[in-house]
């Protein structure tokens, strides 16, 4: 429940140099499909064992599997459900002590030695909680990061199918949300989108592959454009997608949603067996035995996720309203934006009525002096005085955006 299955930096995908619009042929796009669907690496080797519960005295061996690699040491297990033939039977909760951490499992045993159907997790050491079963479908919460690297919680909805993972994913501080498929050949492909109204970006798409970006990218912007990117050697750059790999991406979609929503039925079957499990836990006596720390957390009113729901809650808020300040702060630039073109209108009619005015007043002074000239044609000229040399004085004048000078 910890990892975080994809996550696409907004710059990266959005950076486009300077290279001109190239165009990838289908047989291009036909081999990277092929590399996503290629042949995965073989999976970890399994031990699985059968632990006798400390609380109970007869045996009632509950199911446990882990990697072989594994080197935890489990010190202690418990199951409160009835036993039969020596195994655990029915509904009920195994928890385990490891040296690593601490988690419990809701589960229904068939009875013998059958492998249980498992409800919820919870891992008390890593805070990650979850309804369902991970070959199923299974939705649940975990913590990621710290107070060093930003602490962050991540609401994800999973499901195994043929070695393939498909997920959704929330980010409680950012919001955002991540879909896609986790290849058994170790790519990735998803789409992140952003819930923060104030983005311009809407979605963008790509591949991954241990961390590193591959094949293509989409962005799609706010307004409606849609941009293609390519990954090359020396970067990230506009593409024009076939028509054959946008199909593919279309399928998938299609795949994705699918796959989701038969993980989400499971999910939801999970927690109504969670809540019949705590309405007869919760109400019987303390047990007899020494219950474990977090035993029962379980009984709490958000149950196991009690631990993390008040952080949860706490970074939601900072992030609706964090969005809501983006959203404020583009509404007073659109404000400011449309003042300044109300002033520049202004100003604008302010000018051509000066100009308007200025040409009426020179076309006057024309007329008023064609009809001295004419009135003054057949009388004696005026002789200028050559004497004492005039003073000039100018005086200037804004009027609005235009400056005026007199000289007299």
């Amino acid at each position: 429940m910890k990892s975080k299955y994809f996550a696409i930096p907004l710059a990266a995908l959005m950076a486009s140099g300077c290279s001109n619009l190239k165009s990838v042929s289908p047989e291009e796009a036909n081999q990277v499909i092929a590399n996503l669907q290629g042949p995965g690496s073989p999976e970890p080797a399994k031990r699985i064992e059968w632990l006798q519960p400390a609380n109970k005295k007869e045996s009632c061996k509950i199911y446990f599997e882990g990697n072989a690699s594994e080197v935890a040491v489990i010190e202690k297990a418990y199951w409160d459900g009835n036993c039969k033939d020596g195994y655990a039977y029915g509904l009920g909760r195994e928890f385990l002590i490891r040296d690593v951490d601490t988690g419990s499992w809701i589960s229904t045993y068939p009875g013998g030695q059958n492998k249980p159907t498992y409800h919820s997790v919870s891992n008390y050491t890593s805070q990650s909680f979850g309804y369902g079963d991970p070959e199923k479908g299974m939705s649940g919460v975990g913590k990621i990061g710290n107070a060093t690297t930003g602490e962050n919680y991540n609401q994800i909805l999973t499901i195994q199918s043929g070695g393939d993972v498909y997920f959704k994913n929330f980010s409680v501080a950012s919001g955002e949300i991540s879909y896609g498929k986790l290849y058994a050949s170790g790519y990735a492909i998803g789409v992140q989108t952003q819930t923060n109204p104030a983005s311009q970006v809407l979605s963008i798409s790509g591949i991954k592959k241990a961390g590193q970006f591959y094949g293509y990218g989409i962005v799609t912007y706010r307004n409606g454009v849609v941009e293609h990117k390519k990954v090359e050697p020396q970067g990230i750059v506009p593409a024009k997608l076939p028509g054959s790999y946008i199909a593919f991406l279309n399928n998938l979609g299609a795949e994705i949603t699918a796959k989701l929503a038969a993980a989400e039925q499971n999910a939801n079957e999970s927690y109504r067996k969670v809540e019949a499990y705590k309405q007869k836990f919760c109400a019987a006596p303390k047990s007899s035995f020494e219950e474990p720390a977090h035993y029962r957390d379980i009984c709490q009113e958000q149950g196991d996720v009690t631990a993390i729901y008040g952080r949860m809650m706490a970074l939601s808020s900072d992030r609706n309203a964090r969005f809501e300040r983006s959203v404020e702060s583009q509404r007073q630039m659109a404000v400011q934006a449309a003042q300044i073109q109300a002033i520049n209108n202004q100003t604008e009619a302010i000018n051509n009525q000066t100009l308007t005015n200025s040409l009426n007043n020179l076309n006057n002074t024309i007329q008023q002096n064609n009809q001295r000239l004419q009135q003054n044609t057949y009388l004696n000229p005026v002789t200028p005085n050559f004497g004492i040399k005039p003073t000039y004085q100018t005086n200037c004048y804004n009027f609005g955006a235009v400056t005026r000078c007199n000289t007299q």
